[in-house]
């Protein structure tokens, strides 16, 4: 199983539990995940809960911000520099 963060729930983290199917490539021996979608795999968070980050990190700071969200304040620069490209 792996775990992906979402939004918390009364001040409370929440961790999504989701037994991913994996494949192998019977070509090339590569190790294949099944996609999940709204997930974000790279920082292992759901899209929305990134989203939040990044709308919190606007309004706030990014202190404030990782308090509120249960997060490391090298998390929310990250995810707000990446909004911010965009």
């Amino acid at each position: 199983p792996v775990f992906f963060r979402d939004n918390p729930i009364n001040r409370q983290a929440v961790k999504l539990r989701i037994t991913r199917q994996r494949y192998r490539c019977q070509a090339c021996g590569a190790l294949l995940l099944e996609e999940l979608p709204g997930m974000d795999s790279d920082r292992q968070m759901t899209i929305r809960f990134r989203r939040g980050i990044a709308e919190d990190a606007v309004r706030r700071t990014f202190t404030d911000t990782a308090h509120i969200n249960g997060v490391k304040e090298s998390l929310v620069r990250r995810v707000f520099a990446e909004f911010a490209a965009k």
